[in-house]
């Protein structure tokens, strides 16, 4: 499967839904390599906290290491510090990366700061990719959904595809019940009330030509895009991991026309939704065969 490395807590935006704010976790490349070599996975995700703000050279050292160990790294970032980042580090950090995610859970600069409670941390992002592709990388955009901005996803594949069309793909990703969200009913919505602009969000990238998919919400809720779903193609392909010990399959997914294709739904979910989950919204999905498609 993959590795998440995370290797260390540090971060520069403040995001409220932050699934990992633990500032106690120091850098250590001896510790990082340590643990890239005991796990065995050929797929790392370098990540954090915010893995750029690193020592750079060691931060270029352990990417050497992990190229030079046969890795496929991608590098998770929020992208702030990328635009004055040294010319010539980051260049070394380009090629020794397969992958750059960026967190980008916004279209505007009035939400990003709702959302990060950064100022200017927009701009410093949009300078972040143009910046990335200048160098050619392969950059990816990951947009958080939650409550704060579940009723706007739609709005971002238009954003992107003026604003940045060089990016190779866009993941629409349901926010994670953990760490400052953990519990958080204001942060962590249902997934009824998300779906609507989740659908409308996957069908306007199609629109657009832009290549997107999705993670962290049950496959029946985006029956459409069953093709484009993280965890579909996980399970097909037969890969264990996160998303397997993180979701669980309840009794809301007896029936449901996706159980054989999706490991059921977050468990942090359902510490914040309760087990009637896929009932919460009073609602029932469109009927994709025969059995219908619930969540």
């Amino acid at each position: 499967m993959s590795l998440h490395l995370r290797v260390l807590g540090d971060c520069n935006l403040g995001c409220e839904f932050c699934s990992f704010p633990m500032r106690d976790h120091p850098w250590d490349l001896k510790r990082s390599i340590r643990e890239a070599a005991a796990s065995g996975e050929d797929y790392v995700q370098v990540s954090g906290g915010e893995p750029l703000i690193a020592p750079p050279l060691e931060l270029i050292a352990l990417l050497r290491w992990l190229k030079d160990s046969g890795k496929t790294v991608e590098l998770q970032s929020n992208g702030a510090v990328i635009p004055d980042y040294d010319e010539e580090l980051l260049k070394r950090v380009v090629s020794l990366t397969d992958l750059f995610n960026l967190n980008f859970s916004a279209h505007t600069p009035e939400l990003d700061f709702e959302i990060t409670r950064t100022p200017g941390a927009f701009a410093l992002r949009e300078r972040a990719v143009d910046r990335l592709l200048s160098l050619g990388a392969q950059v990816r955009l990951t947009y958080v959904v939650y409550a704060r901005n579940l009723k706007v996803v739609d709005a971002f594949p238009d954003y992107a595809a003026a604003r940045m069309p060089g990016i190779s793909w866009i993941q629409f990703s349901f926010v994670k019940g953990m760490g400052r969200a953990k519990g958080s009913e204001s942060l962590v919505p249902r997934h009824a009330d998300a779906a609507p602009g989740l659908n409308r969000a996957m069908r306007r990238c199609g629109e657009l030509g832009l290549r997107c998919e999705v993670d962290h919400i049950p496959v029946g809720y985006l029956p459409e895009f069953a093709n484009q779903h993280v965890d579909t193609h996980k399970v097909f392909r037969d890969l264990d991991g996160y998303h397997r010990k993180d979701k669980e399959q309840t009794e809301c997914c007896s029936g449901c026309d996706f159980e054989s294709s999706c490991p059921g739904v977050r468990k942090d979910y359902v510490e914040v939704q309760g087990g009637d989950w896929c009932r919460a919204g009073k609602i029932r999905l469109p009927a994709h065969s025969a059995g219908g498609a619930r969540g």
